[in-house]
């Protein structure tokens, strides 16, 4: 089913497939993690695609066969990118590595590592990212991608595992099928699971000449960190029709705006 959406003019398409229930940010605590996760994701999401574009200049990394995944960490206000394979003998090991500015653009060139066996903190994200991959989830897309973020919470840090799944068109944002994984900080436990755009494959027409884009969460929904990601990533204002509550999400934050 098609919903068509007029904003101030606006032609604005939305595509619904079966019933939607998304995972609710509707406090003001909620609402500030929402803001606050959802900028995070961008801007990881930002420094993966901005990588794995540089990387395509190094004939190794645009070549190689061998790359299941990556693991990323802070230094010194870059975010450091490694790209991670897996060894019969070894099991994950550091194949390629790059760091990218806080504004998104590479620093250096893609490095060519030793392939020494993960370690640390980088061998436990790994860890988590696969155990959140393994969990059975509804399917949108063949391609997903795992975006990992540290959060501490009352109970402890944990690792929240973003499984996200990516259309293969421009004008496509893909709600559906995304799925926040809570993984225990040791990366061996699976604490949670919540399906962030609903159960079904929604997704969000988004054209180029579309100033806004809205969506539609049924009377279960509300705006959450999904909603901040893909309105950053859109760089557009983000629409989120919840019942008879309407939220405009827009430049990474969240507010009600009157019905109409």
């Amino acid at each position: 089913m098609k919903i068509v959406s007029v904003l101030s003019g606006i032609l604005i398409g939305v595509v619904l497939l079966g019933a939607s229930v998304a995972a609710k940010a509707q406090t003001p605590g909620d609402l500030e993690r929402a803001e606050r996760m959802g900028q995070q994701l961008y801007q990881l999401d930002r420094a993966f695609n901005a990588a794995n574009v540089a990387g395509q200049d190094t004939r190794a990394f645009r070549r190689s066969d061998e790359i299941t995944g990556w693991v990323s960490g802070q230094r010194d206000g870059d975010v450091w990118l490694t790209f991670v394979g897996e060894s019969k003998k070894q099991g994950p090991i550091a194949l390629f590595q790059m760091a990218i500015s806080a504004v998104g653009t590479p620093v250096g060139e893609m490095q060519r590592l030793d392939e020494e066996p993960l370690s640390g903190e980088l061998l436990v994200q790994y860890s988590a990212r696969k155990l959140a991959e393994a969990l059975p989830h509804t399917q949108c897309a063949t391609q997903t991608d795992t975006l990992m973020i540290p959060e501490t919470t009352p109970a402890g840090t944990v690792w929240q595992a973003y499984v996200l799944p990516h259309s293969a068109f421009g004008d496509v944002l893909m709600l559906g099928g995304s799925v926040r994984v809570t993984v225990a900080a040791d990366g061996t436990r699976v604490d949670a699971s919540q399906a962030l755009g609903g159960e079904a494959c929604t997704v969000v027409q988004n054209p180029a000449d579309a100033p806004a884009l809205q969506v539609s969460e049924g009377t279960q929904g509300g705006p959450n960190e999904l909603h901040v990601y893909l309105s950053l990533r859109a760089g557009k204002p983000l629409y989120v029709i919840d019942g008879e509550r309407r939220w405009l999400v827009q430049d990474g934050h969240i507010r009600a705006v009157p019905n109409g």
